[in-house]
């Protein structure tokens, strides 16, 4: 469904039911170097516009703005309506500085906590941290995205319950 959404066929890429319409599709590339070039210069330019973290920012926002509205609304809940959510960020080794999904993980992670919700950023201890101590991946955190112990837990073995959880 995603790619069938996001790809405009004959445009921006090309979708296929079957592999007879892949065999179909990677003939027709094969033979028009200017097909190729065309519908790969408008993927890019499309990836670039509409479909990365920073061009999708504001929907993301309102989304997680509903789910926070949700558990806090008084009329859904009544009047121990709860106000403060628990989330938890589950993420793989944070990458350092080219990490741009990174930072806007841990920006986005930054801006709930500042609306008064309680996150969590579960990293795995794997690739260039996997020889560090948990007071090394804090400091890495803290230094490179601005969060440290107590926002970051080590290992995804044991992930706290949490209202929501939001893994990457």
């Amino acid at each position: 469904a995603a790619f069938r959404e996001a790809i405009h066929h004959g445009e921006t890429g090309f979708l296929c039911r079957s592999e007879q319409n892949w065999y179909e599709a990677l003939a027709l590339l094969a033979g028009d170097p200017g097909l190729r070039e065309r519908v790969g210069r408008a993927a890019r330019e499309d990836v670039l516009d509409h479909h990365l973290t920073r061009c999708r920012t504001e929907r993301i926002l309102d989304v997680w703005g509903q789910v926070v509205r949700r558990f806090g609304a008084e009329e859904r809940f009544g009047a121990q309506a709860k106000t403060r959510l628990s989330i938890a960020f589950v993420l793989r080794a944070p990458i350092a500085p080219a990490g741009g999904g990174y930072r806007t993980i841990f920006r986005f992670a930054r801006s709930i906590e500042e609306r008064g919700h309680l996150v969590r950023l579960y990293v795995e201890r794997i690739a260039h941290l996997a020889d560090k101590t948990d007071d090394e991946i804090f400091a890495f955190c803290r230094e490179h995205f601005g969060f440290g112990d107590p926002h970051i837990r080590v290992g995804h073995e044991q992930i706290e319950p949490s209202d929501v959880a939001i893994a990457t």
